[in-house]
């Protein structure tokens, strides 16, 4: 489904903002099998023996021939902020802890039943890869949780 200029809509379109969660679509997801290719401006991420995903953030180049789009499948959300490791572990059992999970590190799990892929970008900052159906789910289940890690107001 497209919007305004042929941007691609997402089941969050609409909904309320929170300061540790922010849906971000990606340009293109590709999956490719076997060797990965090396595309310019593409996050290889592992997801199992001769697996990857290529995620495309800007231009999106030619296709190899060797990769399956899913773009339209999938949908981002980015969870960041100092409270990102905890509002992410209180619904998986991955160990988060930056010694064991570190900035590049990805890994196919599971949120309560719904599939994600999980992709560390930062020291406190997470991608979340999910099916398209289950976002709605997901950002509803991360927006309650994060609402105990709600940052205080202060003034300088």
């Amino acid at each position: 489904m497209s919007g305004p200029l042929g941007k691609r809509r997402t089941p969050l379109d609409g909904v309320d903002s929170h300061p540790l969660l922010e849906p971000r679509p990606p340009h293109a997801i590709w999956i490719a099998d076997g060797e990965s290719p090396d595309i310019d401006g593409a996050t290889r991420l592992s997801v199992g023996p001769e697996r990857w995903w290529l995620v495309i953030d800007g231009e999106v180049p030619p296709a190899p021939a060797s990769v399956t789009d899913v773009s339209h499948g999938m949908t981002r959300l980015r969870v960041c902020g100092p409270h990102s490791e905890a509002v992410l572990t209180s619904g998986i059992s991955l160990d988060l802890d930056q010694s064991a999970f570190e900035v590049g590190a990805a890994a196919a799990t599971a949120f309560r039943s719904i599939f994600v892929l999980l992709h560390r970008t930062g020291a406190a900052a997470f991608d979340v890869y999910t099916p398209r159906s289950t976002v709605s789910s997901l950002w509803e289940w991360l927006v309650d949780t994060a609402e105990g890690f709600q940052p205080t107001m202060r003034s300088n």
